[in-house]
Formats: structure tokens, C-alpha cells, sequence
């Protein structure tokens, strides 16, 4: 059984209350709880739990990555305007892309990120009243 420190249960906490969180949120998250953890800590911490599979990175095109504790297979929605992440859990698409990903690349694929982006709902509804507002 593995030590678990001080440190490493309140980003795992942290990580808990947060949705999709940066490595960066979750450190200014627990600067500002004035927890004792290190912007470095934070950041091995995290990308250790990545790699243990205790939580799942989500590699952001244009950006930090950011973490999920859920471990299920799923894909993201991100919101071009804000950057919020949401989960979006499929079904029966992820088997038909993957055999169609390895029909076109020869490639034996072993799985893959989906990202999809567009605009949140809080986004659209203040551009919706900002465009009354004009």
C-alpha cells in the first residue's frame, strides 16, 4: 500500500471539487484554501496520478491539459469561448471510429481522445443578451 502524503490527498480533494481543472486551477485553488503544496508539487502530483490511471489526462489542443476523475471511457466537449470542459459518454460511436481509424491508417489502434468544441450554453446566453443590448 502506498504512502499517501498530506499533499497528495488535498489535490486529489481538490481535483474532487473541481470540474476538468488545469494543473494551474488546482494550484490556485489551494493557494487560496492557503494550503501548504507547492505549484511543482501540485503539477507532479497530478501528472503521477495521470500515469498511475488514478485519474485520466485530457491533452487540450490549444492549452494546459486538465484532469478527470472519471475513468470510464468518455469524451469532452470544450467551450471555445470560457474553455469549460463537459463529458459527453457515447455509446456504441467510439468501437465504429476506432475500426474506421484503423481501416484508413493500417494503424493498430489502442484508443483515442475525441475533443469536441463549440459554445457552452452560459456563453451563448451572454451573447445573446449582448446582442439585445446593441
Amino acid at each position: 500500500m502506498q504512502r499517501q502524503t498530506m499533499q497528495k490527498r488535498l489535490i486529489w480533494e481538490t481535483v474532487c471539487e473541481m470540474c476538468h481543472p488545469s494543473a494551474e486551477a488546482v494550484f490556485e485553488r489551494l493557494r487560496a484554501k492557503q494550503a501548504p503544496v507547492s505549484r511543482a508539487t501540485v503539477f507532479r502530483v497530478l501528472n503521477q496520478m495521470a500515469d498511475k490511471g488514478e485519474l485520466i489526462r485530457i491533452q487540450m489542443p490549444s492549452g494546459a491539459d486538465c484532469f478527470d476523475i472519471v475513468k470510464a471511457p468518455h469524451s469532452h466537449a470544450r467551450c471555445r469561448e470560457c474553455g469549460a470542459i463537459s463529458d459527453i459518454m457515447l455509446s456504441e460511436i467510439p468501437d465504429a471510429l476506432d475500426a474506421e481509424a484503423q481501416k484508413q491508417t493500417d494503424f493498430e489502434i489502442i484508443g483515442h481522445t475525441l475533443i469536441f468544441e463549440g459554445i457552452c450554453p452560459a456563453c451563448r446566453a451572454k451573447s445573446v443578451v449582448g446582442s439585445k443590448q446593441n
